[in-house]
């Protein structure tokens, strides 16, 4: 039985495999949109035989894995958007 995969390296082995229902329960989201999600590549999934999803557990840690702000963003301080554009957030 040969697995297809959505992305290189999707598969580990001792990964355990979640179905797409179970990642959309985890991530709050709906289950069309985990699987949109699978096939555009946005998470690395195993594509079964049958054309069903699977997302090994270290797909989803990495997903829920906050990232540090990267070194540029740190160096510019962020900009509130009224400083962007003049009068915004005012009342008329």
């Amino acid at each position: 039985m040969k697995l297809h995969l959505t992305q290189p390296d999707a598969h580990n082995a001792t990964a355990r495999l979640l179905t797409t229902t179970d990642v959309a329960e985890i991530l709050q989201v709906s289950r069309s949109t985990v699987l949109n999600w699978c096939r555009d590549g946005r998470i690395l999934a195993i594509r079964l035989p049958s054309g069903q999803y699977r997302v090994p557990q270290t797909e989803l840690d990495r997903i829920l894995t906050p990232t540090s702000p990267s070194a540029s963003s740190a160096a510019s301080p962020s900009r509130a958007p009224a400083d962007i554009i003049p009068g915004q957030g005012e009342l008329l």
